[in-house]
């Protein structure tokens, strides 16, 4: 986190970028729809559901080069960093952001998550599932 903070004054974005510790559930929700972006630079979390709660309210995430959370990335929206470099390639992608690109890509990264892994889409999985081992 102290070397996040630093980048983020190194880059002139203090006054852009809010970085926040423990939240509930329900004030964890309201965070990622009122963020622009969630930073998840984890060398240890592969699959991380933060990166698809994110994604579902229309946050793009940042992440390192991690199996799980590349694939959901490259499928859904968001960033991936080079592990070598990830906060240094974190600020620059999010100092080269315009909001019109950003808007967009939120857009359609939320539309693409809800229609990957939404309630319905599980559910009729899991029903087709069903009835396939009931046959």
């Amino acid at each position: 986190m102290k070397r996040m903070r630093e980048m983020i004054a190194a880059s002139d974005l203090e006054s852009e970028v809010e970085m926040v510790d423990w939240l509930s559930e329900a004030d964890m929700q309201q965070a990622l729809r009122d963020a622009d972006v969630l930073v998840h630079l984890s060398a240890i979390d592969s699959f991380p559901l933060i990166v698809l709660e994110a994604l579902a309210c229309g946050t793009l995430p940042i992440i390192r080069n991690m199996a799980g959370a590349k694939h959901m990335v490259t499928k859904l929206g968001g960033h991936v960093v080079a592990n070598a470099r990830a906060v240094a390639d974190a600020c620059e992608w999010i100092s080269s952001l315009d909001k019109e690109s950003l808007r967009e890509q939120q857009a359609q990264a939320r539309i693409r998550t809800r229609a990957t892994y939404g309630w319905p889409t599980v559910v009729s999985a899991l029903s087709a599932t069903f009835e396939q081992t009931l046959k």
